[in-house]
Parts: structure tokens; sequence; C-alpha cells
């Protein structure tokens, strides 16, 4: 899902953007919600505030925090009660849920109980040979179409993934006057950062001083353009995204050099905002799968009587044995049972995602291609 490339002067490895389009990526940028205005205020003014909020003593002036940056203590005191430098991870232990839930989705559920019942007609009248192969098929149908819905959405859970890519593993700070490269999980707000080009930009930072710096922001709002920033304050309603005073977590600088302060970190950042957006959304029932639900019940109902119904008519009235009423009643439920219908809705939802995914359309859950 992820590819790298080198940046030209850092050679730092730079993942490649999640697979979510242009214009959606501009409409969650403009959605998520900015924790500071620090892009509509002087840069000191900036700098006392993202202090304040940490309960740090702002430095006497801007020049003198350009000089010596954080001490080693007040990054040690904001790290403490602050969080790293990284996105929360939105696979993991998920990964065998997800298997389990779509191995075990509704309709799923009835042909496992099919297969079941398939075995132990078996076991009842080994002679019917035939009944035991199709609790073999049945069971292989169920296996293969659940791995079809768990790859969908496994896939799609890993867009989570792509953004925990795209911080790079180290940066370089300003810490008591002396330049430090730190792992950029390291990195705290208030933390004065350095970047030059070919650098990926480790959380969202406020510019302070730039000579001729430039951002490629295309893997966080899709524009092609690299955007030129500066350190001036934005005046009017201009939205965070759209400011040129800040650097985004996760965006490339392609020119110049700047140095700056952070402002937000992991996921508060614009790109961990959309992120949870991206992977935070509740699932919800799709037409097709409360259609799906109401026609399964239909049909157990009915399999359901029709085996209780022979099983009586075949031991009461035609005097077979028990075994023999037991196996027809069995061997009528299941044929009552779609065996194919799983299979034909999954390929078909799975084959138009595909379709989907060349047109940059991102399909989380392959019920809700419907």
């Amino acid at each position: 899902m992820f590819s790298h490339q080198e940046a030209s002067s850092s050679h730092t490895s730079r993942a490649k953007a999640p697979a979510i389009p242009r214009e959606t990526r501009r409409e969650l940028a403009n959605r998520v919600s900015w924790a500071t205005a620090s892009h509509v205020l002087e840069p000191f003014e900036a700098l006392r505030e993202v202090l304040a909020k940490n309960d740090q003593v702002p430095p006497a002036s801007l020049g003198a925090f350009l000089e010596c940056g954080l001490t080693s203590n007040q990054a040690a005191e904001i790290l403490a009660t602050h969080h790293y430098n990284e996105l929360a991870s939105s696979t993991g232990s998920r990964v065998w849920w997800l298997l389990f839930k779509n191995q075990t989705g509704f309709f799923s559920l009835l042909l496992w109980v099919a297969s079941a019942l398939c075995f132990v007609s078996f076991a009842l009248d080994p002679k019917a040979i035939d009944v035991f192969y199709l609790g073999i098929v049945l069971a292989v149908v169920v296996f293969l179409t659940g791995l079809f819905s768990f790859y969908q959405e496994y896939s799609s859970a890993r867009v989570m993934e792509g953004f925990r890519g795209l911080v790079p593993p180290k940066v370089t700070v300003l810490r008591e006057g002396s330049s430090a490269v730190i792992q950029a999980r390291e990195v705290v707000p208030g933390d004065l950062v350095v970047y030059q080009a070919g650098d990926l930009i480790a959380a969202d930072t406020r510019i302070v001083e730039a000579i001729g710096f430039k951002t490629d922001e295309s893997s966080l709002t899709g524009e092609t353009e690299a955007m030129r920033k500066n350190a001036d304050a934005v005046h009017g309603t201009v939205r965070p995204v759209d400011a040129s005073n800040l650097a985004f977590y996760g965006t490339l600088a392609v020119e110049g050099t700047a140095k700056g302060f952070v402002v937000l970190t992991g996921d508060e950042t614009i790109m961990g905002s959309i992120a949870s957006l991206t992977s935070g959304l509740e699932a919800t029932e799709t037409p097709i799968a409360r259609e799906i639900r109401v026609f399964v019940w239909m049909i157990s109902a009915i399999a359901i009587s029709l085996g209780v119904v022979i099983f009586v008519l075949s031991f009461a009235v035609t005097g077979s044995g028990i075994v023999m009423s037991l196996v027809l009643g069995i061997g009528i439920i299941v044929a009552n049972v779609p065996e194919g219908l799983l299979a034909t809705v999954t390929v078909s939802l799975t084959l138009t995602a595909k379709r989907l995914a060349k047109k940059q359309v991102l399909i989380k859950q392959l019920e809700s291609v419907e």
C-alpha cells in the first residue's frame, strides 16, 4: 500500500500519502478542529500561548528563545504530562477481531450451521457421503468469502498506518542553545525545530524564521504546488490549513530553510485529526446488510419449520426410524439454505470495490459499496 522515495538533501524516506482523493483530503483538512490560534498571532504571542498551555514560563523575548530554545528540563516536564509525537495505531490487535467478525456475519453463521448439520447428518448416516462433501464445500465457501471481506476492511484500516509513516524518524531541535538531533516522537510543544530542504515536518510548526522556505502539502491537502512559508501573522478569517506561517506534520520541505516552534503534536495535529476522521467513523448497518438480515431470518424460519415438519411426518406417519427421520429433516433444512448467495454477493461487492479504487474511492466497509 505504501512506497518510499528519497528526499533530496537529508535522504529521509518519505512515505506515500494514504490513498485518499485530493478533494476529500482538502475537505477533511477544512473540517478538523484546530486547538490553537497560533497562525493569527505574532510569533512571540503565539509562543507564549503554547508554553502557557503546557505550564511553562515563557522566555523574556523571542530573540532569547531563538538562541536557546527549550531547556532539557522543560522538554522533559512537557513530555511527562503530554504524549509522544505519534499517531495512535488503528490495527494491531484489531486484526484478529476483523477476521472473526467477517467469519461470523449473520449470513455466514447460517452457512456455518448448515455445514455443521451436514457433518451431523453424515455421522448419523455414514453412507450419505455426498452430505459430507456438501458440508466441506459450505465451510470452504464461508471461509473464503469471509477472507474477501476481511481483506477489504483490513486494507482500509491500514490507512492510519499510512499517516504514521509520514513522520520522520529524527528531527533537529535547538535546546539549551545547542543543536541536537532527537527522535521525532520525543518532540514536544514549544520545541524550537530547524528544517531544511528534504526534511519531513515532524509536527505542526509555527514558522518564526524562513529563507525561501517552501513545503509540499500534497499529502495533506492534495495541492500539487509547493507552498511558500513565512513568519508573518495571518490576518482575517484564514483557515489554519491555508496559513502561510504554519508547516504541517507529514508535509515535505522542498526549498529553503526555516526555524519554528512546535504547536501541536501527534493526534492533535491536522494530519492526526484527518486520520482520526478517516478511521474513527462508526459503522452503521447498510441497506444491503439490513435486507440480507431479514432474508436470512425468513429463510431460517422456513427451513427449520420445513425440517421439523418433515421429521415429524417421517417418524410419525411413515414409521421411519428416528435416525433416518433426523437425517431427512437435516437434509431439508440444508437444502433450503442458499449456499451460493453469500459468495455471489461478496465477489460482486469486491469486484465493484476494486473498480472504485481505480477511481480513487476508498471503501472502508465492503457492504457500503452498494
